[in-house]
């Protein structure tokens, strides 16, 4: 499945050998202006694969803004990886079972495939659909060949040069050509054509014959002045598949180099960017043709619409890469709102008053020029000026009465305004800062001295790097850090600043506000551990264990792999409960509770239904033998005496009933359903031991290609 993914983007032509003329009608150059009622889209993955989404929100979206009213139009879409998996590793047979089925009877205009196993599947068997017009959409674009993606390659790789001009190695990612070979041969040749045109003190390197375990190690120790450029890479040399998305996110986090890629649907991640392709616009294209609208004719019109230089902001500032050096017309995203834009309704106001404060100044200044020009209106100006005294000393009370109602808000808030000189180091604060750190202003000479002492030394360096990133990349100074108060406990405070500047661009001071955030991260985590964890054991509980094996389910599907659910119920525990009391059955859930996590991986996940009802989940497994294992150990362990405040000999057991995916279910709520039917039947059998789901009318209770071990269809004894 994950190999479907990365062939839809890096393969760009046919790769079977089908004579031209048993082929669908190709349209390409002379576009069929008439709308395309009954139309098959064929993508080579499955529905959740990021690539395919983007494709599919392209034309969707175009049908919805142009479709003509009263106008029926059908798309019908199918998703190889679906079909593999419901039937077989092989979708030849079940894709014309599921014409003859679906499309025999419907009179199909125009066939789209999205990636190469769907364009293959069409060539090696034509006849399915014979004389239909037949677009097929590759990286290099809807029916473009290798040659003229080729002519992309040089924007591809002279970004990085060009945006990074002390970058001496570049490390260009791709799959092995055992798997691609036309697409490698000509891919290979063109970059060695660009080669000559980079920089000489820049080497240039294909990696493509390697593991992902080799590819991640090599990506954690490339030198500096080194820059990845990532072709999707989903099929290693071992023959192991992965999600190309999935790769680059792992790499983008375990990487110290720059990573720059040609596909927007890797955005999102912590890459620079580079010469993209816009797949929703593909897929708008695609919309077009359904609706026979008009479509760019010319490779120029065609790159021009689905091709652009796309950056994020958040890896520019990174890898101090100055927008001014980016290409004309380039689109910067994941943009930060600084200081300003968010605070502005407060900075208007502030200058609103300001200007209405100067007014009321220049007033003043032009009657007091007035009385010394005037002597002969002594008496009238007089007067004028006692009413203006009195306007001004309403002014000024309604100002402190301003001031005085800020300071409160502002105690209640916790929050106070600094003022930092970046040349001289001095520190001024107004009076709720000392509040918010519990100084004393009166026993401290030195403010900064006195903030210095009660910051967490670890976080200095943390608030520097801050700071000079602030000046340098000339953005709004926000950032987190830890003091320890007075009282003894430690608190969070928010900063959040602006840097001030001389008339040279040299940096001058730093205003802005502090803020004690404290409660407010503590109350946000007591939120999310009652949201997802047992108050009583501090495991999973239902809601989390549902999130979980949903996350199970997914990646199980995906990597065709599988795993078990187990359903606990403690035995002798209402005894202990009705003779010791509610605070020891307490106890001695949270000793349960550990050991249970004691005896499995980090990766599997256990939870507390309620009660004395546990759910352990175990990761990728292998066969029967392998959960048989951990039941009997979790059923030895509980077994063993506990140690209460009230009693030091408490003995109780566990029955365990244990499914499988997906052969007793397709999602959560059936896996959970099953294993607490063979829960019953554990305890049916005496309790103390554990049962798997059993289907009296399936053939292969299991479905496990392996030799089961004794015991494993009925039960087994802890």
């Amino acid at each position: 499945m994950q190999f479907i993914l990365l062939s839809s983007l890096l393969s760009f032509s046919i790769l079977f050998s089908v004579a031209k003329a048993d082929l669908p009608t190709r349209n390409s150059a002379i576009q069929d202006n008439s709308l395309k009622h009954n139309t098959i889209i064929i993508y080579s993955g499955h529905n959740t694969i990021p690539s395919h989404v983007r494709v599919r929100e392209g034309w969707q979206t175009r049908l919805t803004e142009s479709k003509p009213e009263n106008e029926k139009i059908d798309v019908y879409e199918e998703y190889l990886d679906d079909i593999r998996l419901k039937i077989t590793e092989d979708f030849d047979n079940p894709f014309i079972n599921l014409w003859h089925k679906k499309y025999e009877h419907i009179k199909i205009d125009m066939i789209v495939t999205v990636g190469p196993a769907a364009d293959n599947l069409l060539n090696r068997h034509p006849e399915l659909f014979a004389g239909v017009p037949y677009y097929s959409m590759s990286v290099a674009g809807i029916n473009k060949n290798n040659r003229q993606f080729g002519n992309e390659i040089f924007k591809i790789i002279e970004v990085v040069p060009h945006l990074l001009p002390d970058t001496e190695h570049l490390v260009i990612v791709m799959e092995s050509k055992n798997y691609h070979t036309n697409y490698h041969d000509n891919l290979f040749g063109q970059i060695e054509e660009v080669k000559t045109l980079l920089p000489e003190k820049m080497s240039v390197e294909i990696y493509s014959d390697f593991s992902f375990d080799e590819l991640y190690e090599r990506a954690r120790h490339l030198p500096e002045k080194t820059a990845i450029l990532y072709f999707p890479t989903s099929v290693d040399r071992l023959g192991q598949r992965k999600i190309p998305f999935e790769v680059l996110q792992k790499l983008t986090k375990i990487t110290t180099v720059p990573i720059f890629v040609h596909d927007d649907t890797y955005l999102n991640l912590n890459v620079v960017g580079g010469y993209i392709r816009n797949l929703k616009e593909e897929g708008d294209i695609i919309g077009r043709l359904i609706l026979g609208l008009d479509i760019p004719r010319t490779d120029e019109a065609y790159d021009k619409k689905v091709r652009g230089y796309f950056f994020n902001e958040q890896a520019l500032k990174r890898w101090h890469i100055p927008e001014k050096n980016l290409p004309p017309d380039s689109i910067i995203t994941n943009r930060k709102e600084s200081f300003f834009y968010i605070y502005r309704w407060y900075v208007g106001a502030a200058i609103l008053l300001l200007l209405a404060v100067l007014a009321e100044l220049g007033l003043i200044v032009k009657l007091i020029k007035s009385l010394r020009q005037r002597k002969k209106m002594e008496q009238e100006l007089a007067q004028e000026r006692n009413l203006l005294e009195i306007r001004v000393a309403e002014r000024t009370n309604e100002l402190e009465e301003s001031r005085i109602l800020f300071q409160d808000a502002a105690s209640v808030a916790k929050l106070g305004v600094f003022n930092y000189n970046l040349i001289t180091d001095e520190l001024s604060w107004d009076d709720s800062m000392f509040v918010i750190y519990g100084i004393d202003s009166k026993k401290h000479k030195s403010i900064y001295q006195a903030w210095r002492k009660i910051t967490l030394s670890e976080d200095v360096a943390k608030l520097k790097n801050a700071l000079q990133f602030a000046i340098t990349e000339n953005t709004a100074f926000d950032t987190r850090f830890r003091i320890r108060h007075p009282d003894g406990k430690i608190r969070t405070i928010h900063a959040l600043g602006q840097i001030y500047r001389e008339a040279n661009g040299n940096p001058l001071r730093v205003v802005g506000i502090n803020q004690d955030i404290t409660k407010r991260e503590e109350a946000e985590a007591i939120i999310r551990n009652l949201a997802y964890y047992d108050p009583l054991t501090q495991l999973a509980n239902r809601r989390l264990l549902a999130e979980r094996l949903k996350q199970s389910i997914s990646s199980s599907r995906r990597e065709n792999k599988k795993f078990a659910v187990m359903m606990m119920d403690l035995d002798k525990f209402k005894a202990v409960n009705d003779t010791l009391g509610h605070a020891a059955g307490d106890e001695l859930l949270q000793q349960v509770a550990q050991r249970i996590k004691t005896h499995l991986r980090e990766y599997d996940t256990v939870a507390r239904l309620g009660g004395d009802e546990f759910v352990v989940a175990l990761e990728d497994i292998h066969c029967p033998k392998d959960v048989a294992r951990v039941a009997n150990t979790l059923i030895k362990t509980l077994t063993e005496p506990f140690i209460l405040t009230q009693s030091d000999n408490v003995q109780i057991g566990t029955s365990i009933g244990i499914s499988f995916f997906p052969q007793h279910g397709e999602d959560a709520d059936e896996l959970i359903d099953k294993a607490d039917a063979a829960l019953y039947q554990a305890k049916h059998n005496g309790r103390g031991c554990f049962t798997y789901y059993f289907d009296k009318d399936a053939i292969k209770p299991l479905g496990f290609n392996t030799v089961f071990c004794a015991g494993c269809v009925e039960s087994s004894s802890g």
